[in-house]
């Protein structure tokens, strides 16, 4: 009876000062965590520093939301309503022009203080890159569909924003060693593979087994970390952020912006499912960019497996994220916007990805996406390897009857896309080499493509500067392939518009292609041999950069 009378009691207590039970609860949490945090600053200070910036940061973006969503409409109200704001379209134009200007000339003086003038004068092939560049935006500007409706703000953010990023990553120190430790800590992270697959696979040297149990575990891992970081809603607040960035710089609607951040960290195939009711909304162009996002730039979980390979995480990291707006620059070159999408004044939208009730749930969704994903990989490079050799059969054959010794697939890409690994800044002894690498990842996938560059990394076969453009240049899911899984991706979600985005491949494709190469021309441009990754692996400056 007494027990009966103390589970009512308890139940009425929490029942009636629940809200004050759970501020007790997460106070008393709070004071122990931070009183943890002080314990580890004062006892290890540089082991506890990451910590601190990850409680800063979460603290700040709480503050932030919670001032923005209790105050935040009557700012806006009064933001709207306050007469300093109510300025002619000339005055608008002036301070619009004004800004360009200050951005340009502080861009300017971030690269001549971080050495890279001097650099192009010490190496003049580096201008070789920046021909590069205007030769993709020239390209992008004649393949247009309405060259006349092209709109240069998003043009010239969108540029701007990849030479910033690329000024950042490869010119100063703050941008290297923050990329440099972000890779270090992904290739640990990773590491944490080799436990599931030893005890599932057997306790044996993993680096002596074959493609199956070495990299596939990785991307069910991977997958199933990033459904998990997706649950607790950590992936939303990055892609958000990023897709604010865009929407209020390059011009695009929010649902655009968003899918192209999402993008980065997802994929081609998952990343529409986050916009799913605005998507028979998407005007013609929209649709474009959305698909050559997809296809410009490589998700999280598949970027494990090139990582794996031996090439630079920090650098891989770099590639994916500086596409996404340059996959916008020639998105809307391409078929620039004459309609008005329907979120063109929306900087967030809400995101409408399939949600996991608890991260149980989310754990296991990852993991089987990621063997949906393992599945595919398999019969990709299985097939495409088997087709590979079987072409070079019947080149070979053709070859010896035109007394033409070695053809091959390869031997073909090295010749015919030579000029192109040139344009790109390659140094003139290795673009046979970049030539033949891009040339497989377009016409056949990036894996195959990542797995010969990993060979060459090892074997020392073409230079550090060649390494990186090429890095670059193939991060990306524009090849051939990745048409059929962007139609299964968006098809079953939007099935009334098939026709229109199948019509849209080819462009999207030649597009995304545009983009990861002037990505590349950004790199060849601006890294430096005294700023480098040796190898795959990331080292320290071998020279002590400006900033």
């Amino acid at each position: 009876m007494s027990l009966e009378f103390l589970e009512k009691g308890f139940g009425q207590l929490e029942e009636n000062q629940k809200k004050v039970l759970k501020w007790i609860v997460f106070g008393l949490l709070g004071f122990l965590y931070f009183a943890y945090l002080i314990y580890g600053l004062v006892r290890h200070f540089h082991e506890a520093v990451p910590l601190l910036v990850i409680t800063l940061l979460v603290v700040g973006y709480s503050l932030a939301k919670y001032v923005i969503n209790r105050w935040g409409d009557e700012w806006k109200k009064i933001f709207k309503e306050s007469k300093c704001m109510e300025t002619s379209n000339q005055q608008k134009k002036v301070l619009r022009w004004a800004m360009y200007f200050f951005l340009v000339v502080f861009l300017l003086v971030m690269i001549a203080a971080t050495g890279v003038f001097h650099s192009w004068i010490r190496e003049p092939r580096r201008m070789v890159s920046v021909l590069g560049l205007i030769v993709m935006l020239s390209t992008s500007l004649l393949c247009s569909r309405h060259p006349t409706k092209i709109r240069w703000r998003t043009v010239f953010w969108g540029v701007y924003l990849q030479i910033f990023f690329g000024v950042l990553i490869l010119r100063t120190r703050l941008g290297f060693e923050f990329f440099q430790w972000i890779g270090k800590e992904v290739e640990a992270f990773l590491n944490y593979t080799t436990v599931g697959a030893t005890f599932v696979f057997g306790p044996q040297d993993l680096a002596l087994r074959s493609f199956l149990f070495e990299i596939l575990p990785v991307i069910i891992f991977t997958s199933a970390m990033f459904a998990l970081f997706y649950h607790l809603g950590l992936m939303q607040i990055v892609i958000s952020a990023f897709a604010f960035i865009m929407h209020h710089t390059m011009g695009v609607s929010g649902a655009e912006s968003f899918g192209a951040a999402s993008n980065v960290f997802v994929g081609c195939s998952t990343a529409p499912l986050a916009i799913k009711p605005y998507l028979n909304d998407f005007t013609t162009s929209e649709m474009h960019s959305l698909m050559v996002g997809g296809l410009a730039t490589i998700a999280g979980s598949v970027l494990a497996i090139y990582i794996k390979f031996g090439v630079s995480a920090a650098h891989l990291l770099s590639a994916s994220i500086m596409s996404a707006p340059a996959s916008l620059v020639v998105a809307k070159m391409f078929i620039p916007e004459v309609d008005k999408p329907k979120t063109a004044n929306h900087a967030v939208v809400s995101d409408c990805g399939k949600k996991s009730k608890n991260c149980f749930e989310a754990l296991y969704n990852g993991a089987i996406d990621g063997l949906k994903i393992c599945g595919y990989i398999i019969a990709n490079i299985l097939t495409i390897l088997c087709v590979l050799a079987l072409i070079n059969n019947i080149l070979q054959w053709l070859g010896e009857l035109a007394d033409i010794e070695g053809l091959s697939f390869q031997l073909i890409c090295r010749y015919l896309l030579y000029p192109l690994a040139w344009i790109l800044g390659t140094d003139p002894e290795d673009c046979m080499e970049v030539a033949e690498l891009i040339g497989i990842k377009t016409f056949l996938n990036e894996y195959i493509a990542y797995e010969y560059l990993s060979t060459y990394i090892r074997e020392n076969t073409i230079t550090s500067r060649s390494q990186i453009i090429v890095t670059y240049a193939i991060c990306g899911f524009s090849h051939v392939g990745s048409i059929g899984v962007l139609l299964g991706g968006l098809a079953p979600l939007v099935p009334d518009r098939l026709s229109e985005i199948s019509s849209l491949c080819v462009r999207a494709l030649v597009s995304a292609c545009i983009a990861c190469f002037m990505t590349a021309c950004v790199a060849g441009f601006l890294y430096d041999e005294g700023r480098r990754y040796h190898g795959g692996s990331p080292e320290d400056f071998t020279t002590a950069p400006p900033f």
